[in-house]
């Protein structure tokens, strides 16, 4: 199969971005097929299952942020400041 470059680019932007979250759904939420049947009930359906999806992320993350306040560690400090985050405004924040 023969792509044109800017094809080729393309998809492997999509494979980066977008593959993982369906394979997520599929794996850990289980979404191989839609139960409901119309398509307002697969549009909500779908948007429930990437709010469950996007809350498990926010969580993950948050509770990343609170482990690497705990722990203390000092190369983590450059990372946030490069983000502009003050590790200070975290710590009061999160702990």
């Amino acid at each position: 199969m023969h792509l044109h470059p800017a094809a080729k680019e393309v998809f492997r932007q999509r494979k980066a971005m977008v593959e993982p979250v369906f394979g997520y759904l599929r794996t850990v939420q289980n979404l191989n097929r839609f139960r409901h049947r119309g398509l307002s009930s697969v549009k909500l359906e779908c948007s429930l299952h990437l709010l469950a999806y996007n809350l498990s992320r926010v969580v993950a993350a948050r509770f990343w942020i609170y482990l690497m306040l705990l722990s203390g560690y000092q190369r983590h400090k450059s990372l946030f400041a490069v983000s502009g985050i003050g590790l200070d405004s975290l710590r009061q924040k999160f702990v």
